[in-house]
Order: structure tokens, then C-alpha cells, then sequence
């Protein structure tokens, strides 16, 4: 693939973050690079104890009653596949993609399963896949399906889509924020005003072209981010303006932190509260909903993690089962917005025994600081009807 071919790609993929209907479409542009079958977005839906595997995105080539009467026709044979490749993609940090080959030790005998034998009337021999969200492997998990025509995949093919995952990862795990306020498969910049997190479009050079409501409150609180005479957005801390430039400069620049993207954000030392704000930069090339085909800017998200939000601390438990009971009901303090002050003054404990309660939250979910933990916990929001 050209860089010039690649970079289209990779904006493309970020446009689904303002727009999600636009994934069956990056998709297909992924599966005809590779010249596979397909590509699918899987990712487990719970009920109480139970889950189901389902498909939010995949390719046009599709069909959605076929695909979701594959699903639960062979769903206990997918769901044996997808524990072993989850147990094998864990053990990395970033995005691997991995073949079919981890599924078993006899391939005459692998064939002959069920749902292998059903994938091949489909023209589907080869599959491939990895997980795009390691914070929570219940979201995102990426397959690919090749045919037995053109074989598996060979090792530039390989590489490129290992280049590529680290982009949709991010799409994904921003697009997934995004639709647990309750708009999901809706057009972000046409309700940005109903969000509960700050939205803020910059142009090509810097200038902000719209901001939610959010956004202006988070501004004026917090001091973090000003936009000057000329128009142009400035954060205080001159390394977080530093880090917010280098990400608004080159789409390439995106995308470095393979399956656990939330580590890209930009923590925002604000001025009244160190970390409270965790904003994450993302390339817009296009922008219809303010009547530009070719805007070449940045979308920019900010939380403000110190207000409240309900997660499913059912959910957390299983993907962090180390967690003990005590650290998720400070799991559950922090996510109402407490400081550890706070939290200790409730659950009437030393500030310095929440303080390694928290520390030992950080250490058991890989996140580097509190502002960190709450972006990763956003992963765990309960979806709201209404924002």
C-alpha cells in the first residue's frame, strides 16, 4: 500500500468516531486491502451471568440475519475459539494479530468441528484476529476471514494491518465512550450539546470552529485550556499544549498505544486541580455538519473525571478479577467523583490506607495515575437513554 493510500486509510477510520455508521465502509476498505472474505468487529454482550457473542460492525459483504444465525447457531464452538485467543492476546500489551493455528493441535481434527465446516461453505478457511481493547477484552475484539483461494496472510500483510489496528483501536474505544451517553449509531457533532463530556473541533491550524456546553464549563472551571485573540486553542501546562500539537500535526502520530489507547490522552494539569481532565485528540479530515468536505482538523474529547458516572462493577470484577472486595467499593467511590480524602472520610479509614487501596487499584489495572483509572473505568459505563 502507498503512504499516501495508508494515510487515507487511517483518517478514514477516525472519521468513524464523529460518524459510526461509517465502519461497514472503513471495513470494507480494510478487507479489500487484504483481499480477504471479510472482517467482522465481535464483542460480548452480558446478560446477569451469561454472555453472547454479537457483531456491531463488520463488512457490507454481509449478511446481518446470516451472521447473527451463525452466532447463535454455533455460539458455544465461537465462544471456545474466543476465550483461546483472548488467553493468548493477553499476554501482550499491545496489538498482535494471531491465526487460527492457536485453536488447535490437529488441524484434520479442527476442520472437522461444526462451525469450521460451516465457515467453509461460506468460502471462509482462514481466520485471524486480535483484541483492540485490552483495558476491557469484552469490547472489540477484530477477526478477519481470508479464503481458501488466496491462503493466510503473509508477513507484509501482517505487518500493515498490525500498522492499521492500533488506529481502529482508538476509533473504537473512543466511538464505545461515546455510545454509552446514549447516542449510539448517531452522528456526534449533531447532538453534541446533550453529551455529559466536553467536544471541541479545531481546524487545520488550531482554530475552534465549535464546543459543546461541556467544554465551555470545563474551560472556564478548570483554566486547563484557553483559546486566545487569534481563535486558536492553547492548554495552560506547556506540556500538555506540547503533546496536543504533536498529536494535531500528523495523523501517524495517533495510534501508539496498540490495544490499551486511553494511554494516548492528554491529562490535563489544570490549574485548580491537578489531572482532572483527560482529553483525547482525534484526526478530522471531513466535517459535513459544519459544511466542509475538507476540514483537516481534530476532534477533542475531554472528561472531567472528577463528576460522577455508573459503570458495572459486575463487569469490572470480571475482567480485573484480583481486585478484592474493598478496592471495588473504592472503585465505586471514585467512580461517584470522591477524592481519596473523601473516600476515606465515608468508608471512615486513614487517607493513608485509601491511598494504597488506590495504588494497588492502579497497579492490578495498568493504569498509571488516578485520571488514568477513571478514562479506563469509562470503559465499564452503564449505557444512559438519555444525557
Amino acid at each position: 500500500m502507498e503512504n499516501a493510500e495508508y494515510r487515507d486509510v487511517v483518517l478514514d477510520i477516525y472519521q468513524t468516531v464523529s460518524d459510526p455508521s461509517l465502519w461497514p465502509a472503513v471495513l470494507d476498505r480494510i478487507r479489500d486491502t487484504i483481499s480477504a472474505r471479510g472482517v467482522i468487529i465481535f464483542e460480548w454482550q452480558l446478560a446477569g451471568q451469561d454472555r453472547q457473542l454479537v457483531a456491531p460492525h463488520f463488512t457490507t459483504n454481509y449478511l446481518p440475519d446470516v451472521l447473527a444465525g451463525y452466532l447463535e447457531r454455533f455460539s458455544e464452538w465461537e465462544e471456545q475459539d474466543q476465550d483461546l485467543y483472548e488467553r493468548q492476546l493477553l499476554q501482550f500489551d499491545g496489538i498482535e494479530l494471531i491465526s487460527e493455528d492457536v485453536l488447535y493441535n490437529d488441524e484434520a481434527g479442527y476442520l472437522a468441528k461444526p462451525h469450521v465446516k460451516a465457515l467453509q461453505k461460506f468460502g471462509i478457511r482462514y481466520r485471524t484476529g486480535s483484541l483492540l481493547d485490552k483495558d476491557n477484552p469484552y469490547r472489540s475484539r477484530f477477526s478477519l476471514q481470508l479464503g481458501e483461494d488466496r491462503g493466510a496472510l503473509t508477513a507484509e500483510e501482517h505487518d500493515l494491518l498490525c500498522n492499521l489496528l492500533p488506529h481502529v483501536a482508538k476509533a473504537m474505544n473512543l466511538g464505545n465512550q461515546v455510545a454509552t451517553k446514549g447516542v449510539e449509531n448517531q452522528a456526534l457533532l449533531a447532538i453534541v450539546d446533550r453529551l455529559n463530556v466536553g467536544i471541541c473541533l479545531v481546524d487545520k491550524k488550531g482554530r475552534v470552529s465549535l464546543s459543546n456546553a461541556e467544554f465551555d464549563r470545563q474551560r472556564e472551571e478548570y483554566g486547563a485550556f484557553n483559546i486566545d485573540p487569534t481563535g486558536h486553542l492553547r492548554l495552560h501546562a506547556q506540556a500538555d499544549h506540547s503533546q496536543y500539537s504533536h498529536l494535531l500535526k500528523d495523523a501517524l502520530h495517533h495510534g501508539n498505544h496498540g490495544a490499551r489507547p486511553r494511554k494516548e490522552a492528554v491529562v490535563i494539569a489544570s490549574q485548580e486541580r491537578a489531572g482532572a481532565l483527560c482529553v483525547e485528540v482525534v484526526p478530522l479530515n471531513k466535517s459535513d455538519e459544519i459544511g466542509t468536505a475538507d476540514f483537516g482538523g481534530a476532534l477533542l474529547i475531554s472528561q472531567d473525571t472528577t463528576r460522577p458516572m455508573d459503570i458495572d462493577l459486575q463487569l469490572v470484577s470480571r475482567v480485573y478479577g484480583d481486585l478484592t472486595s474493598t478496592e471495588l467499593s473504592v472503585v465505586d467511590l471514585i467512580c461517584q467523583g470522591l477524592t481519596n480524602s473523601e473516600i476515606a472520610q465515608q468508608r471512615d479509614r486513614s487517607v493513608e490506607t485509601v491511598n494504597s487501596q488506590v495504588k494497588a487499584i492502579l497497579d492490578k489495572s495498568r493504569a498509571t495515575n488516578r485520571t488514568q483509572l477513571v478514562r479506563l473505568l469509562s470503559n465499564f459505563s452503564v449505557p444512559s437513554n438519555s444525557v
